[in-house]
């Protein structure tokens, strides 16, 4: 395979979940964010894509991370209707162009499997298994349908994964590992002795892959090369575990229909992962999508925005952020921005491709002691 390189009460209960094993030491100037979201598909074949996962990229944007990935289900499928499963893939790509950061993709099983699946990701999506190198870290997508075949891993992408590993390991690169399937869950799968520390209290996680034998391989692969965060979908639900010592994230919560109640991990998310160049360290927090929200009314010289954040307390005052808003105005000399309720400033101007104007990328930071009074940010931008 080709590689790609890159430079450059119950929700305090959930949030306290997403916390367990990991340590958060931060550098200044050295963090940066991906958000991670997976299994937004539609309910039924020939639906648009859902609300929550507008919603989702519509908050990504805020965020303005690095890049965001989706592990996999991206449209319903499963159809020998061609026409039909096209039309899926282009609503998909469709609703994803408004992302104003790059989008690395997992391929799942209702994208792939069937009909004209494995032709319609290559036009559209590209490459099943790869990596990319970014900042320190080594991001790897595994490919848990291959050859041809659904819930699968080959004995070719097997050996890529290893010398992928131990390249990875030669030149300091610290790997994290995404998926579709998970390896391991706590909705089905045999229990054969791995216990899990941390995740959904209670559960007990067992081998989600049809090859049992491949899955466990794979598993020894991650402890021996010091994999310490793996991603996956499939499993519509967030839950976390610990098994020798690598951290198994599912975020299966972006739009398709929900599998347990919401107290084992059935709700709508987001995962907000930030990764430390210097100390390597990785720290995850899950976020609900309408926790943020952004209007802008712009008439004449003057634009204002109006920033709702509604963030769970635990995850504000864990990540003290900054927010991201674009206002498009008519060109002016110089542009002014004020607020009265937070820290406001223009990071970026650049030509509009639509109109003879400009757009204003405002970073908005909220007073943390203003969190607990629900404030909406007021910030105006005029034009001079």
């Amino acid at each position: 395979m080709q590689k790609f390189e890159e430079g450059g009460g119950f929700m305090k209960k959930i949030f306290t979940l997403a916390l367990v094993g990991i340590l958060c030491v931060y550098s200044l100037g050295f963090a940066f964010d991906i958000v991670i979201f997976g299994d937004n598909r539609p309910h039924n074949q020939g639906e648009p894509q859902r609300p929550v996962f507008k919603q989702i990229l519509k908050e990504t944007n805020y965020w303005r991370p690095d890049f965001c990935i989706n592990v996999g289900d991206i449209v319903q499928g499963y159809t020998r209707d061609d026409a039909l499963f096209e039309w899926e893939y282009r609503d998909y790509i469709g609703t994803i162009a408004n992302l104003k950061v790059p989008i690395y993709h997992v391929a799942g099983n209702h994208e792939i499997c069937w009909g004209a699946g494995r032709r319609l990701y290559s036009k559209y999506i590209g490459q099943t298994y790869y990596y990319i190198d970014h900042k320190g870290f080594r991001f790897i997508f595994l490919f848990t349908d291959d050859a041809n075949k659904c819930n699968y891993v080959s004995i070719e992408q097997y050996k890529w994964l290893v010398d992928t590993l131990n390249e990875a390991q030669k030149k300091s690169l610290t790997p994290v590992v995404f998926m579709h399937r998970p390896i391991f869950t706590p909705l089905r799968g045999e229990k054969k002795g791995y216990g899990a520390s941390g995740g959904i209290e209670g559960s007990s996680w067992g081998i989600g892959w049809k090859d049992k034998a491949m899955a466990k391989a794979i598993h020894k692969l991650f402890v021996k090369y010091g994999v310490k965060h793996v991603f996956a979908g499939h499993e519509h639900m967030f839950a976390h575990a610990v098994i020798d010592g690598v951290n198994y994230w599912i975020t299966g919560g972006a739009g398709a229909p929900l599998y347990p109640t919401p107290e084992k991990g059935g709700f709508f998310h987001y995962l907000l992962a930030k990764f430390d160049e210097k100390t390597k360290n990785v720290d995850v927090t899950v976020i609900l999508p309408w926790s943020l929200n952004a209007t802008v009314k712009q008439v004449g010289n003057v634009a204002e925005i109006n920033f709702d954040n509604r963030l769970n307390e635990q995850a504000f005052s864990k990540l003290h952020p900054s927010f991201y808003v674009d206002v498009e105005m008519p060109p002016f000399e110089k542009y002014v921005v004020k607020s009265a309720t937070c820290d406001a400033k223009i990071v970026n101007i650049k030509d509009s491709p639509t109109q003879n104007g400009k757009i204003l990328t405002v970073r908005i930071t909220p007073n943390p002691g203003r969190w607990f009074q629900k404030v909406v940010e007021k910030v105006v931008v005029v034009g001079k």
